[in-house]
């Protein structure tokens, strides 16, 4: 017949081996075993630290010539790596970012002044593709489209509608116009690929006649997954 305690649970004493002698190993109030981990540094014995939730606490290191160095890492714990040297003859590195997303603007009344925002991105990513447009000029008057990567000026472009009367413009950059109908008011241009932003970007107009210049933004982009 069974015996121990009233439940049948067989009740031991452990015992582990120190030197010549036998120590019992103890336990907390469940039955957990409880035990001071030492790990060998030179000729002694360190005791390895855990912190509040018992998770091992340790400070890593990598040889670095003769010297050792501590393994660096973030506040969320995430190893900092930066890669020196390796095989290879170049690396291979593939961005990733999220699905593709739509951001657009119909129609802004841009009123005579200073640039205006038109359409702002908010986070972490790059443009795939956009455009930006204005018709329906009530007015002769000078005009321009720019965007903000990042809080800073990365490209603007602009000139003078002048009604009926032909058209100029003065481009401050490599983007080209891809519609301008100097006669019916409809100008455009289109950004390249891949405008990487860190936080945002900003689509700007800025509008110098009379009346309300509209103007439209359509940009195709992605962001990086958090």
């Amino acid at each position: 017949m069974a015996s121990g305690r009233p439940d049948f649970y067989y009740s031991m004493v452990v015992n582990g081996k120190y030197g010549s002698d036998y120590i019992p190993v103890a336990v907390d109030s469940l039955g957990d075993l409880m035990a001071i981990i030492n790990g060998k540094y030179g000729s002694g014995y360190v005791p390895v630290g855990v912190d509040a939730s018992g998770n091992l606490i340790a400070v890593m290191k990598g040889t670095f010539g003769a010297a050792l160095k501590t393994v660096a890492v973030d506040t969320d714990g995430l190893l900092l790596t930066n890669i020196s040297r390796q095989g290879l003859a170049y690396l291979k590195v593939m961005p990733v970012y999220g699905q593709c997303l739509l951001g657009s603007t119909t129609g802004a009344a841009i009123t005579p002044g200073d640039y205006q925002d038109v359409l702002t991105i908010t986070g972490q990513g790059a443009i795939l593709n956009s455009y930006m447009q204005a018709f329906s000029f009530p007015s002769t008057g000078t005009f321009s489209f720019r965007f903000l990567v990042d809080g800073v000026e990365a490209y603007k472009i602009g000139g003078t509608h002048q009604s009926l009367a032909g058209y100029y413009y003065v481009p401050e950059d490599i983007f080209p116009w891809t519609i301008f109908e100097p006669v019916t008011g409809w100008y455009r241009i289109v950004t390249p690929p891949n405008i990487v932003f860190n936080s945002s970007i900003k689509f700007q107009a800025k509008w110098g006649g009379t009346g309300n210049l509209s103007v439209d933004v359509q940009a195709i982009y992605s962001l990086v997954p958090p």
